[in-house]
């Protein structure tokens, strides 16, 4: 139960991070590198791999968790944003935390 709940909050600290890269990137009008808002309807896959829309990410202690987001229309100047963890990183996930939010996009 302790390797669940510590695999839990690592995951979210990973969707946390993601999350926010994708505001700092917006802040700084640099989205297209990364999440590439402002485009038509749905980018990106919480489902399948999608590229641009994926990475796989280490642990310091060594685990692997594989990173998916995907971004809608929002409400006006918004885009909603999800971040999904999966672990393992390889193979069928056993794993999966989603963290949503919207994103200001100017």
């Amino acid at each position: 139960l302790q390797r669940f709940s510590s695999r839990r909050a690592e995951m979210s600290l990973l969707a946390s991070a993601q999350l926010e890269e994708f505001r700092t990137l917006v802040e700084a009008n640099d989205a297209a590198t990364i999440l590439n808002l402002k485009a038509p309807p749905t980018k990106g896959s919480l489902t399948a791999n999608v590229a641009s829309y994926n990475q796989t990410v280490t642990s310091p202690n060594g685990t692997q968790f594989l990173l998916r987001w995907n971004a809608v229309a929002g409400p006006a100047l918004t885009e909603l944003v999800t971040v999904r963890v999966l672990w393992p990183a390889t193979g069928t996930a056993t794993d999966q935390l989603d963290l949503v939010t919207y994103v200001l996009v100017p």
